[in-house]
């Protein structure tokens, strides 16, 4: 079950070795320039696609698809950012 949702940046977290992709596919290296380009494109025309995250506690999430976009989200100093909150079942969490 999904879910859109406003949440504060400061509620969010994101993994520092993020090596593998969708799907298991590597992840291509990138850089701070990068994320840079990225936030450029957000100030001047939005957030287009939610960052998708996981709640790992009550109220503290865990970005699953977008980290670039979280970066730079932060990177611009947003407070909030629109999330797609990925609900998963007790049967979907690793234990």
């Amino acid at each position: 079950m999904t879910e859109l949702k406003w949440i504060d940046l400061s509620k969010i977290r994101c993994s520092e070795e993020e090596r593998l992709g969708r799907y298991g596919v590597p992840k291509l290296p990138w850089s701070w320039e990068e994320v840079g380009k990225l936030a450029d494109d957000i100030q001047a025309h939005g957030l287009i696609h939610p960052i998708e995250v996981v709640e790992y506690d009550e109220n503290d999430y865990f970005v699953v698809i977008g980290v670039r976009r979280f970066r730079a989200c932060k990177l611009l100093g947003m407070s909030q950012v629109q999330c797609m909150l990925i609900r998963l079942t007790h049967t979907d969490r690793r234990t």
